[in-house]
C-alpha cells in the first residue's frame, strides 16, 4: 500500500497521552502495488510533501511515503519545512525539491530546534 499523500493534516492523534492512538487517514489517493507507474495525467498528492519521482511523474514505490515522513520529521524537529518558505510559488518549490541531491546536508542549526526536539535524547 502506498499512501501518496502523507502530510500533517492526514495524521490524527486520538489521545495525546497515548501514542498508540496515532493514525494515518485519507487513503483516497493510495494505491495497492509494489511499484507504481502513474498515468501521465495523474498528479496525486500535496506538492509540499511530494518526493522528486512523484513530481516528475516517474515510476515510484513506497519510498515516496518515507520521503513525506522525513519532511514531516524535519518540520517537527526544526519548526520549518526544508524547502518551502512562506509565499513561495509551486514552480519554485518543485525546482528546489528536484534539485535536491543525495548527500545534501540538511540544515539543523541549534537555534531553530523546537524545545520538544531538544528533549528527544
Amino acid at each position: 500500500m502506498i499512501h501518496r499523500d502523507i502530510k500533517p493534516s492526514n495524521i490524527v492523534i486520538e489521545d495525546p497521552e497515548n501514542l498508540e492512538t496515532v493514525k494515518l487517514v485519507d487513503f483516497g489517493l493510495s494505491l495497492h502495488c509494489q511499484t507504481c507507474v502513474p498515468h501521465l495525467e495523474e498528479f496525486a498528492g500535496t506538492v509540499v510533501y511530494m518526493a522528486p519521482e512523484q513530481i516528475l511523474n516517474q515510476t515510484y514505490a513506497k519510498s515516496v511515503d518515507i520521503w513525506a515522513v522525513g519532511i514531516i520529521m524535519y518540520e517537527l524537529l526544526t519548526g520549518r519545512h526544508p524547502f518551502w518558505k512562506k509565499g513561495m510559488d509551486k514552480p519554485k518549490l518543485k525546482e528546489l525539491i528536484l534539485n535536491y541531491k543525495d548527500g545534501h546536508e540538511w540544515d539543523f542549526p541549534e537555534e531553530i530546534f523546537s524545545p520538544y526536539a531538544k528533549n528527544l535524547c
